[in-house]
C-alpha cells in the first residue's frame, strides 16, 4: 500500500528577525579600530590604554544604539514559513517537531490568537482569522488558551488567507500537547474535577482536604473547590467561585538585595465581596523567575478565575 503523506502548508509572510549579530560585531570592531587609530596617531602612551579601551567601548556602544533601529528594520523581510505535520519550519531557527519536548502557549490578545513558543524556538506566531471557538475545538483544551494576555509584536503572522495553515498548526499542537512543558504544568491543576465546596472546620488545613492539591508556591495552593494560603502562620481556606478573582503583581525592591542583585517580589492579589488580600509568594526573589514557576503561576490564576467565570458557585 502506498504510504500516506502528510499535507504540506507554506506561506510567504513578513518575518521580523533579530538584528544581525555580525553587523553588531562589525560596528564594535570599526569603533574600536577608529578610536585606537586616532589615539595611536596622537602618540598616546601605554599608560592611557585603559582609558582608550573604555572610550572605545563607550563610543562603539553608542554607535550600536544609533544603528540598532536600522539593523532591526533590515532584519524584517518576506520569508517562507512552512509546516509538514508535525514539523514547523521557521526562518533562521531549527525545525520544531511538535512530537518532541517543547514549550508553547496559546494566547488571546485583543481578539487575536497567537502561538507563543519559547523552546526550542523563540517566536510569536499570529494566527490571523482563527476564532477562539475554532482554536478551542482544535487544541482540545479550551482552558489552556489564555485570555486577555499581553503579546508583543509577532515575529510572523499567518493572515486569514492562510487559515488552513493556522488550523493545522494548532490542531497538531493540541494532539501533541503532553510534550508541551507549559501544558503539562497546566494539566497538573484539577480542571476536570467537580466544584463542590463544603463547610470546613476552623482547624482545617490543606492536608485535611480530600481533593487533589496544586501548589504554585509553598505558601499558596488550590484544589478543585478551595484556595488556601498562609495568614499569620495559619492556613486560611476559602471556597472558589462566589466572585473570587486572583491576579499577580510584581514589585521590584531597591532596598533588599540577594547576591547583590535587586529582588523582584511576586504577589497574589485576592479580591471578592468578602475578601481582600495581598500575599507575597515565597519563591519570589529574583529578577528572572524560573519558567516552571512562571507557568505554574499562570495556570493557578487561570484555574481560580475559571471557577468564577463559569459561574460555579455553591
Amino acid at each position: 500500500m502506498p504510504s500516506s503523506k502528510s499535507p504540506e502548508y507554506s506561506a510567504n509572510v513578513v518575518f521580523q528577525g533579530e538584528a544581525s549579530v555580525k553587523a553588531i560585531v562589525l560596528i564594535y570592531v570599526v569603533g574600536f579600530g577608529l578610536v585606537f587609530g586616532i589615539c595611536a596617531g596622537l602618540g598616546l602612551g601605554s599608560g592611557y590604554y585603559g582609558l582608550v579601551f573604555l572610550g572605545a567601548l563607550v563610543i562603539s556602544s553608542i554607535l550600536v544604539m544609533l544603528s540598532y533601529k536600522k539593523l532591526k528594520a533590515r532584519a524584517q523581510r518576506v520569508a517562507v514559513v512552512s509546516f509538514t505535520p508535525p514539523v514547523l519550519f521557521v526562518p533562521d531557527q531549527e525545525p520544531l517537531d511538535l512530537t518532541s519536548a517543547h514549550d508553547l502557549r496559546v494566547l488571546e490578545c485583543e481578539g487575536r490568537l497567537f502561538l507563543h513558543i519559547r523552546t526550542p524556538l523563540f517566536v510569536d506566531i499570529g494566527l490571523g482569522g482563527l476564532s477562539r471557538t475554532e482554536a478551542e475545538e482544535a487544541f482540545g483544551a479550551p482552558y489552556f488558551i489564555e485570555p486577555d494576555a499581553h503579546v508583543g509584536p509577532a515575529n510572523l503572522t499567518l493572515d486569514p488567507d492562510h487559515i488552513e495553515f493556522s488550523r493545522a498548526l494548532i490542531a497538531e499542537a493540541g494532539r501533541n500537547r503532553m510534550a508541551n512543558q507549559s501544558f503539562a504544568i497546566w494539566k497538573s491543576y484539577p480542571w476536570d474535577q467537580p466544584y463542590d465546596p463544603r463547610p470546613l472546620s476552623p482547624e482545617a488545613t490543606p492536608d485535611t482536604l480530600s481533593e487533589q492539591l496544586a501548589w504554585p508556591d509553598p505558601e499558596i495552593g488550590v484544589s478543585a473547590s478551595y484556595i488556601f494560603f498562609r495568614e499569620e502562620e495559619q492556613w486560611r481556606i476559602l471556597p472558589l467561585g462566589g466572585g473570587l478573582e486572583v491576579s499577580l503583581e510584581t514589585e521590584a525592591s531597591t532596598l533588599s538585595f540577594q547576591n547583590r542583585t535587586a529582588v523582584t517580589y511576586v504577589y497574589v492579589l485576592l479580591r471578592s465581596p468578602e475578601t481582600q488580600a495581598r500575599i507575597c509568594m515565597k519563591e519570589s526573589g529574583s529578577i528572572h523567575p524560573g519558567e516552571i514557576n512562571t507557568a505554574a503561576r499562570r495556570a493557578f490564576v487561570a484555574f481560580v478565575n475559571s471557577r468564577t467565570r463559569h459561574g460555579l458557585e455553591s
